[in-house]
């Protein structure tokens, strides 16, 4: 690039910063330690990398440019045309074609061309904006796509179209994972979305003929770049460009036995299909919770632990706070190690875990690069974990994640694996456990008092918190869905309890206090809230149901039957003057 060209394109980028610095998009220090692209085609999509809000970043360029913004309004749906793999894609809509990226020539100028040929369909008479997350809206997602760009036969062409299809097809769904199963007639194919397996819905993906099925395997196989060898388990991962969205992949295979035949029981593990990492406002914390871990994650040294069990989006809220520090400190030195690294995040270096290096050894190894915040993706062992304590003592902050059923019940697994009690009331700063419940679907639900159900009543009328008949709670009305959402309930939401570890709890630790008693002295003291009280505060927002929340937290809600009893001091090694029916409860 010449010297002229790399002037132009640093004007480019700075009027962009420019105004999204006035829009409140990023603040002038975070503007400062942007890299400059390579390339003008590159702005846009470096500045959806570090998370800038892709509705602000349309609006300024639509500023910059001149250009209409789309408004969301489409009078001729049945005109609607979408580009099909581009990285920033394109709409046209009521004969304005709408750009993602205006910088990009390569993408416009050939589409200027085709516009003008009297045999293409594609037509149009201005330019617009759209942002990123337009493409997400019901009718954009069902609009045609252009068929401009013909795809060239190659060998295992139908294989690699259904692929494709399956693919895309999960991605839209916003499935968490994809099943191959085999069976006897071929192979039977399953996405995991919110939570619940059940079979694709798609006549054509639903199954995969016999005479097939070892062609699709094949074509999975080698996308990962393994041999099609179904003889022992393999791994391997990939990354899938699905129209705007770059998702990447891990794919497992096992060999199973169907009758006298070894076939490939393929899974396949979707890590990153939402765009970009969320900020911690909209994980749908409480605002309380979201002040305390901002406020943990700013400080300088500590270990805060977040716990859960598999799929609950321990990484999810990880990363948000791992964003949330790089924002406000972009001078600190921050890494992560993980298993596998599902998002990538500028200003944050990554070290994946392999047979070679475990989450220990990358950990020694990442103490000598002068870090000031440390994730480690998971403590699997009392070596990782005297190495995460010992890093948290020595000036670090180390973020990390613990298989536990709930806050306090990482103290416990965290001396199981040999800390010590002093070392660890010291330098362990909070815990949160957190969950994933499913949200009620708006056109499938209607909101009632309890008092109204004989069968909520008869559940909750112990609960002061929905007791009176002005507080509405949603309850699904339509068990078999709608074309908006599964049997009633649409994508998922996150529940959480944070203990924060104070001196009292300090104190306990170092005296060897079971977690659990804790845990109750916390409660009685009222500095804590559980899993059950938070799910109450959503289920009163209208988000997600009684029964749905039930489905997550039910052990929890019945073992808060302490909350009846009276803490005893000295360690609180029993309980007294409790209810005998409660007793019993817990007991169970």
């Amino acid at each position: 690039m010449s010297e002229k060209q790399q002037s132009r394109l640093h004007q480019q980028f700075d009027q962009l910063l420019g105004e999204l610095i006035k829009l409140g998009a990023i603040t002038e220090a975070s503007s400062r330690n942007l890299p400059l692209p390579s390339e003008a085609g590159e702005i846009v999509p470096r500045l959806w990398e570090v998370g800038i809000d892709d509705v602000k970043l349309a609006k300024a360029l639509s500023l910059l440019f001149k250009r209409d913004l789309f408004n969301g309004v489409i009078k001729d749906r049945d005109g609607l045309i979408r580009s099909s793999n581009d990285r920033c894609p394109w709409l046209i809509v009521d004969r304005v074609l709408y750009v993602s990226n205006p910088y990009d020539r390569a993408q416009i100028e050939p589409l200027m061309r085709r516009k003008n040929d009297l045999k293409d369909k594609l037509k149009f008479e201005k330019l617009g904006i759209l942002a990123m997350s337009d493409f997400e809206s019901d009718l954009i997602v069902q609009a045609n796509y252009d068929q401009g760009v013909s795809v060239a036969e190659v060998s295992g062409a139908w294989a690699k179209g259904f692929v494709d299809d399956l693919l895309n097809e999960a991605i839209s769904l916003r499935a968490s994972d994809i099943h191959i199963n085999p069976e006897s007639h071929g192979g039977v194919i399953k996405f995991r979305v919110d939570g619940r397996c059940q079979v694709c819905r798609v006549p054509g993906l639903q199954t995969i003929e016999r005479e097939r099925f070892r062609l699709v395997s094949n074509n999975l196989m080698e996308r990962v770049g393994k041999q099609n060898n179904y003889l022992e388990p393999s791994s391997g991962y990939l990354v899938f460009q699905s129209a705007h969205k770059q998702v990447s992949m891990r794919l497992e295979m096992a060999p199973v036995k169907i009758y006298s035949e070894i076939q490939p029981k393929i899974t396949i593990r979707l890590l990153n299909n939402q765009r970009g990492v969320n900020k911690l406002e909209s994980l749908g914390l409480s605002p309380s919770h979201v002040a305390q871990l901002r406020g943990l994650g700013h400080r300088a040294n500590g270990m805060l632990v977040v716990t859960g069990p598999t799929g609950s989006g321990k990484s999810t809220t990880l990363k948000a706070i791992l964003k949330d520090i790089r924002d406000s400190f972009p001078e600190k030195a921050i890494y992560s190690i993980e298993d596998p690294v599902e998002d990538q995040l500028d200003g944050i270096t990554s070290l994946e875990v392999t047979k070679h290096m475990g989450f220990a050894k990358a950990l020694r190894s990442l103490l000598r690069h002068d870090p000031d915040v440390i994730m480690v993706g998971e403590i699997r062992d009392g070596e990782t974990a005297e190495l995460a304590l010992r890093a948290s003592m020595t000036g670090h902050l180390v973020l990390t994640t613990l298989h536990t059923n709930d806050s306090h019940g990482a103290i416990n697994r965290l001396r199981n694996l040999g800390l010590d009690n002093a070392l660890m009331a010291e330098n362990l700063m909070a815990v949160t456990a957190q969950r994933l419940v499913n949200k009620v679907c708006p056109h499938c639900s209607e909101h009632l008092p309890i008092t109204q159900s004989k069968e909520l009543w008869a559940k909750y009328q112990h609960v002061p918190e929905l007791k009176s008949p002005e507080i509405l709670v949603p309850v699904v009305s339509n068990r078999e869905g709608c074309q908006y959402c599964n049997f009633g309930y649409t994508g998922r939401h996150l529940v959480c309890e944070l203990f924060m570890n104070d001196p009292i709890s300090e104190a306990q630790i170092i005296d060897g206090v079971p977690s659990n008693e804790i845990r109750r002295h916390q409660s009685q003291r009222g500095v804590f809230q559980d899993l059950w009280d938070d799910g109450i505060r959503l289920v009163k927002e209208g988000v997600t149901t009684l029964e749905a929340l039930e489905t997550k937290i039910n052990p929890i809600r019945v073992a808060r039957a302490y909350r009846k009893a009276e803490y005893v001091k000295g360690g609180a090694r029993h309980l007294q003057n409790m209810e005998t029916p409660l007793l019993e409860v817990e007991q169970a």
